[in-house]
């Protein structure tokens, strides 16, 4: 078990220089995480946008790298395939997940509160947390009372973020993030009308996927923001950011509405003008579908934050690749870090195709592993 607590030295400087970040961005007495990674690494390169005219989806992505190891594909049914290399079954699919994952693990992975479980059994560090069923608000918004800080609100079932709220400081933030969270709840794969109560912790939202014994790729995802120049009004600014995204395509895909009643909360409008290097973060979700940006950092990440994301994959039983989320406050140490979820259907396509930094191949590292799994 690899060691997760103790500092290193960082291997960027993305939480120094706290007062101001480059290319204008004008950062406050105690900025954020995010805020430091956006002033010092995502503005400072907003030109440098990547220029991606095609992008072939997760299947397409895995069907290419699998052939080219000339591993066959066979389709047994609509959803399902058989893996062959040499006329000899390696593997499977069903749909887009190979059996690398193993129904034992995909169980486990469609339930926060059990994933949970599971990490903490291996002593990985977790947000203090626990869970409620929907006729428990009163006692969720005790519990929210008794955290060191803010609350997160998440269903225990759930997708793409859907019904997540963050920042939550008393009952009433409770009270309006509640039925947007039993909404959210799946109601096919792993129905579960508890909702878990998480402590707030400040981070990089960061998905590391790890096949085997080993950290592929890692990015941060970043969630729609502007920066004001002190003329333009935040429409204008909203309208330039979605200008540069059409050189990628799929950033260009999927453009968020931003409404007049989704800024209103936060004090702002579409006339609102920003002051020059004012930075407004629009959005809590970081996903592509929400206008999250997917910045490559796996060449920044300490050897601490790798370990703790295969850590995280392997206490989960029968898996062998997935999608690791985690906050981590910074790039260079696991200090503060603490592990979210596995996530067994995280999509290639981001670490493939980041806005900034460069593609990694996790496609081709899971059809070597699949090739290695069958070997043994």
């Amino acid at each position: 078990m690899a060691s997760h607590g103790n500092a290193s030295q960082s291997t960027s400087d993305v939480t120094s220089d706290a007062d101001a970040g480059p290319a204008g961005v004008v950062l406050g007495e105690d900025p954020t995480a995010l805020e430091r990674f956006i002033a010092h690494q995502v503005e400072p390169r907003a030109e440098e946008l990547r220029e991606v005219s095609q992008v072939p989806g997760h299947l397409a992505l895995l069907r290419h790298e699998l052939t080219r190891r000339s591993i066959s594909i066979r389709e047994v049914g609509a959803k399902n395939s058989v893996l062959l290399f040499g006329g000899v079954v390696v593997g499977g699919m069903d749909h887009t997940m190979t059996t690398l994952v193993s129904a034992n693990a995909r169980r486990i992975s469609r339930s926060k509160a059990l994933t949970r479980r599971h990490l903490e059994l291996q002593e990985l560090p977790v947000p203090s947390g626990r869970t409620f069923r929907e006729d428990e608000i009163t006692e969720a918004a005790k519990y929210l009372g008794s955290l060191p800080g803010l609350g997160v609100l998440k269903p225990v079932t759930g997708r793409s973020g859907h019904g997540i709220s963050t920042h939550l400081s008393n009952a009433e933030d409770l009270q309006r993030a509640w039925p947007l969270a039993l909404e959210a709840r799946l109601t096919q794969d792993a129905p579960s009308r508890k909702l878990l109560v998480e402590q707030f912790h400040d981070g990089l939202d960061l998905r590391a996927f790890v096949v085997g014994n080993t950290l592929v790729s890692a990015i941060v995802r970043v969630p729609l923001h502007v920066v004001g120049d002190g003329s333009s009004e935040l429409r204008t600014l909203l309208e330039r950011t979605f200008s540069r995204r059409q050189r990628h395509r799929s950033l260009a895909e999927n453009i968020p509405e931003v409404r007049e009643e989704d800024l209103h909360p936060m004090g702002l409008s579409l006339s609102t003008i920003l002051e020059e290097g004012q930075l407004v973060i629009l959005n809590q979700a970081a996903n592509l579908r929400a206008g999250g940006i997917p910045v490559d950092v796996t060449d920044q990440l300490s050897e601490e934050i790798a370990d703790l994301a295969v850590d995280a994959l392997w206490s989960i039983p029968g898996l062998h690749a997935a999608g690791i989320d985690l906050l981590v406050p910074d790039l260079g140490t696991a200090e503060g870090a603490v592990v979210l979820e596995a996530t067994v259907g995280a999509s290639l396509t981001p670490h493939h195709f980041p806005a900034y930094g460069r593609p990694r191949n996790v496609a081709g590292a899971i059809a070597e592993q699949i090739l290695l799994t069958a070997s043994r």
